[in-house]
């Protein structure tokens, strides 16, 4: 149930992305329009992209096409990181690159000296959120495995962390077992010189904002797998509208 604080926290970040998307949206149907009408000359189409391009607020995708967006904006990071997110191990399960270029970027930054805060959730909070993802359901506990997605990352992974279960034998249990020790060892290894903080909150926005002048956001799904959209902003009122959204509880946890 979302309190007050928490609503008019939500509306007022909407509002501040409702303008951009929306003329985000107009552009590329204009683009469309032309193509359709046979009308649209290459200056024609370099103005619509130059205009798209020129946006401070962009659609980027779903999870996790976005995430090289977001590894690529903490590259360029050069005085603080702050992150919140569901998992501290982000792309760990969806694309195991995806997560070790993630998980160094954040790493240098934090070697360099930069002021790098992670917020994430939980660890009941983390389990709780998988299975629903997943839709695991103790009435058919064999069909999350059903997805050809999930069948293809799950099968990556056994491989990369030498497991001793297979695609087949493996029950989900056992796979929250291994994805919660991932989260464990980069909270007490990887990002040990970062400040940590975790909450027992649901989180209704994911971001990653780097120098208080960049951002990627998404808008995390709770009940499909894969299913999050990502935008990029350099937007000053979106940023600081994410970067104020203090109506969750964090607890830091002990350096």
């Amino acid at each position: 149930m979302e309190t007050p604080a928490t609503s008019n926290t939500l509306e007022e970040f909407y509002k501040y992305l409702i303008g951009p998307s929306v003329a985000f949206i107009i552009a590329v149907f204009s683009t469309i329009y032309a193509l359709y009408q046979g009308q649209s000359s290459k200056k024609e189409a370099e103005i619509l992209k130059n205009i798209a391009n020129a946006l401070t607020t962009k659609y980027l995708g779903e999870y996790p096409s976005f995430v090289h967006s977001t590894i690529d904006i903490l590259q360029k990071a050069k005085v603080s990181i702050v992150i919140v997110c569901d998992y501290p191990c982000y792309s760990y399960f969806s694309d195991h690159n995806k997560w070790m270029d993630y998980r160094m970027a954040i790493e240098k930054a934090a070697h360099n000296g930069l002021k790098v805060t992670i917020k994430f959730l939980n660890e009941s909070k983390r389990r709780e959120l998988v299975k629903t993802q997943f839709r695991y359901k103790d009435s058919d506990p064999d069909a999350w495995k059903n997805p050809p997605e999930i069948e293809t990352h799950l099968k990556d992974l056994l491989r990369i962390e030498k497991s001793k279960f297979t695609v087949e034998n493996i029950t989900f249990h056992e796979l929250l077992d291994i994805i919660e020790q991932a989260q464990k060892l980069a909270l007490t290894s990887y990002f040990k010189m970062a400040n940590l903080e975790e909450t027992a909150d649901s989180l209704p926005l994911y971001y990653w904002i780097i120098d208080d002048k960049e951002a990627i956001f998404s808008i995390p799904s709770f009940t499909e797998y894969d299913k999050e959209k990502g935008f990029y902003t350099s937007d000053p009122k979106l940023i600081d509208a994410l970067g104020k959204n203090n109506v969750l509880e964090f607890k830091t946890l002990p350096s």
